[in-house]
């Protein structure tokens, strides 16, 4: 688990996820300022990790974080960044 999370890329796509309440494969790309494959790919990840959520909609799919814990978490390990 702390594996995956040391990725940078992952990291931020968790933190836009925890921003928003619902995302995209490609509103996420663009906000993580990545490639649509790459954010796919790490969404994959967080999702077999047990972080994300999908559902489809229509053609495309829309994730979310799975659970408030996870959020809060993610959230307050942020803020002590900073």
């Amino acid at each position: 688990m702390f594996k995956a999370l040391a990725d940078q890329t992952r990291m931020k796509v968790l933190y836009v996820l925890c921003l928003e309440d619902e995302m995209c494969v490609s509103d996420i790309s663009n906000v993580v300022e990545c490639s649509i494959s790459s954010a796919s790919h790490h969404l994959r990840q967080l999702k077999r990790l047990g972080f994300t959520n999908d559902r489809n909609v229509g053609k495309t799919v829309m994730y979310t974080i799975k659970n408030d814990r996870l959020k809060q978490m993610m959230m307050l390990a942020l803020e002590s960044s900073q």
